[in-house]
């Protein structure tokens, strides 16, 4: 059994390694929350985008109509606004120990560059944050890689499982009763060839002459098999007519052939044409049923002292050695069919199992447990690590006491320093 998967371990320990990195230049960054200093720095990131916009199209709007100056002098205002909540989101964020002193410095000091249009410094200041972006797309990407490739060692390892339980379900099996087995296949055998005498019998009395099929049917035996019905008084007429016509040699499926004849042709046969369609067309559908006996139900219960397999013993000296030859099965049929059905079972249980041996299916397992520890045991290294990573947020946020609150006020200042 070959796993793709087990060849792509140094992969995976380099894929692992590197989100562990990421994760703790993230975590040296931001803290343990440093989820919402990433959407600081995205806010910050779409902010300095849009100024770039606008900036690009200030000469194109000075020479604008005046509800295009109008318009964009609406979008200068809104994002001033803009600026103002985020400096107020800041101090939020600091207040509740999301960011750091030192980064909300940084951002405040890009926020009045920009609001001086030192666009290019600003953006030159925003490197930093633009590099904690590119690193959380990076780890989105790793997450992704490595979530795929869990439920690749997922997959595996339950089909080695299922493999590992049916190779110990089948090893607890009894032996099959190869008795039973050639007893069941004996007895297809002779089923078969009552099958085949079936044929026979239906080609026969589809190949005999009408007048002399519907003496066999008026002495009752084959109505009572599933043959197809006719009223006696029928039988009668249509008898009548083919004997006067020269036609009594004829079967049902010449006399049914006939019925695609032209008028010229029946006539030129010497058939009376209105007779011809009294008697034969308006029988069209019964000697369709008995050109089709094969495909119905005629002959086909061959169940122990069935009308049907009475019959065909009488008919047919090889159908009459096998129907003696079953009967001397029939004691055993339930027991052997069911045997039968089991190794057929077993058979399809292996087919599954595909050879493999369990010793070697087990190595397998605790190499795709490798795998597994590689891709989740890094993990619990990293939420470990993520609680013991110093949080500069808690280390930096003073007490509004004495010269320390003083320090606060001041910080606050240059948040809302415009």
């Amino acid at each position: 059994m070959e796993i793709p998967l087990l060849s792509e371990i140094g992969q995976i320990h380099i894929l692992v390694r590197e989100k562990s990195e990421l994760e703790a230049k993230l975590l040296s960054a931001g803290g343990k929350d440093y989820f919402f200093l990433l959407e600081d720095c995205q806010e910050l990131s779409e902010i300095i985008e849009d100024i770039k916009e606008i900036s690009s199209k200030r000469s194109e709007k000075e020479r604008a109509a005046f509800m295009e100056k109008v318009k964009f002098s609406r979008k200068i205002r809104r994002k001033a606004k803009d600026l103002a909540a985020f400096e107020r989101r800041l101090v939020s964020e600091y207040e509740n120990k999301r960011i750091s002193l030192s980064h909300g410095r940084k951002m405040v000091e890009i926020i009045k560059l920009l609001r001086s249009s030192k666009l290019e410094e600003a953006q030159g200041k925003a490197g930093e944050f633009h590099s904690l972006l590119e690193m959380r797309e990076r780890l989105a990407l790793l997450d992704e890689q490595l979530s795929k490739k869990r439920a690749q060692a997922e997959r595996a390892r339950r089909v080695i499982l299922e493999k590992i339980s049916d190779i110990s379900w089948l090893e607890e099996q009894p032996p099959i009763d190869m008795e039973k087995i050639r007893r069941h296949e004996q007895g297809e055998r002779l089923r078969e060839i009552l099958l085949e005498a079936r044929l026979e019998m239906i080609h026969s009395l589809q190949s005999m002459p009408l007048c002399e099929l519907f003496g066999k049917y008026k002495e009752g035996e084959l109505e009572k098999l599933g043959f197809p019905q006719i009223p006696a008084q029928e039988i009668d007429a249509l008898s009548s007519f083919l004997k006067k016509s020269g036609l009594e040699k004829k079967s049902s499926l010449q006399l049914y052939e006939m019925l695609g004849f032209s008028k010229e042709k029946l006539s030129h046969l010497g058939i009376d044409l209105a007779s011809f369609r009294q008697n034969v067309e308006e029988h069209k559908s019964f000697l369709l049923e008995i050109s089709s006996l094969h495909l119905g139900d005629f002959l086909t219960d061959l169940s122990p002292d069935s009308a049907s397999l009475s019959y065909l013993a009488k008919n047919s000296p090889e159908a009459k050695k096998a129907v003696d030859e079953l009967a001397l099965l029939s004691g055993t049929f339930a027991e052997d069919e069911k045997e039968w059905e089991r190794r057929k079972f077993l058979e399809e249980k292996k087919k599954l199992v595909g050879g493999e041996i369990k010793p070697e299916l087990e190595k397998l397992l605790e190499e795709i447990e490798s795998v597994e520890m590689a891709l989740n045991g890094k993990e619990g290294e990293g939420k470990k690590s993520a609680e013991k990573a110093p949080d500069e947020k808690e280390d930096i946020l003073p007490t509004k006491t004495g010269k320390e609150k003083g320090f606060l006020e001041s910080f606050f200042g240059l948040f809302r320093e415009k």
